[in-house]
């Protein structure tokens, strides 16, 4: 028993999940001192994005704020020093908009947490229940984009000054494009995956989905990320064969270099016609 409390353990404090043997929960978090980003944009019904936000320990002065051993935790004598929390989407307009608030900092008991930006995850919607109760389809598994397309679509990286002008985005809009895309996977029990590659055109830059924001910026804009989506699916074949779907059509090949080749016309507009779906 002893070696199972130990292996949750190294989980709580190596993989962010939870505060574990401490007695605080996630409903312990205190938000009434949080700065907030609101991330926000246009997106298609029949997707569903979210904020994936790592949190690390800020005074690790304060006797049990994050805990440089297992011994402690185990111990309920410290917190973890880091935290991952996920930040779901709020939808409107019958799903074609989406909000997401995610706080840069927190205080869980006396320890005060804060992370540097946010991951924004987005997949497929489905009733599928193995999506919410098979331990091998959560989010971390590749697993599960055997039933949905998914992935992480673009990082958000929070810094305190403009120091170089030409690190920082800073852009108020942006638009994102996904493309959907079938292909086997590199091991062949999980069968064919369901993907999505995201990439958006920055200034003269292209395909930045490494984004910087300045606090200054963050002080006073909300960041607007419009969600594109293909109309159609693509394959990205390992071999010859792998674009011929049993009893179908072929399907079309992504490009070799399709981050250089984003055209608008490969995707649906916003609004209520939209099918981007299409197979």
């Amino acid at each position: 028993m002893l070696v199972n409390n130990k292996f949750i353990l190294l989980l709580c404090s190596t993989l962010f999940l939870s505060a574990c043997d401490t007695g605080l929960t996630e409903a312990d978090i205190d938000y009434s001192d949080s700065q907030w980003v609101t991330i926000e944009g246009k997106k298609y019904s029949t997707f569903m994005p979210e904020a994936q936000v790592r949190y690390y320990v800020r005074n690790k002065e304060v006797k049990g704020c994050g805990g440089s051993s297992l011994q402690q935790i185990y111990n309920n004598q410290a917190l973890p020093n880091r935290k991952k929390l996920i930040f779901m989407a709020e939808e409107s307009d019958k799903g074609r908009f989406y909000r997401i608030r995610v706080p840069r900092q927190f205080n869980w008991g006396k320890c005060h947490y804060a992370t540097g930006g946010a991951e924004i995850y987005m997949e497929e919607k489905s009733d599928d229940p193995r999506l919410i109760d098979d331990p091998e389809y959560q989010r971390d598994k590749v697993k599960r984009r055997t039933l949905v397309a998914a992935n992480t679509i673009s990082t958000l990286l929070f810094r305190q000054t403009e120091k170089s002008p030409h690190t920082f985005v800073d852009e108020k809009t942006l638009n994102i494009y996904c493309y959907r895309i079938k292909g086997k996977a590199p091991v062949s029990y999980l069968g064919i995956l369901n993907q999505l590659y995201c990439d958006t055109p920055v200034g003269t830059k292209k395909n930045v989905t490494l984004l910087f924001y300045s606090n200054a910026f963050l002080a006073n804009n909300s960041i607007t990320l419009n969600l594109k989506v293909s109309n159609q699916t693509y394959c990205r074949p390992l071999s010859e064969t792998d674009c011929n779907e049993e009893g179908e059509k072929e399907l079309p090949r992504i490009p070799e270099k399709f981050r250089d080749t984003i055209k608008s016309d490969w995707f649906n507009p916003f609004n209520e016609e939209d099918n981007p779906n299409a197979r």
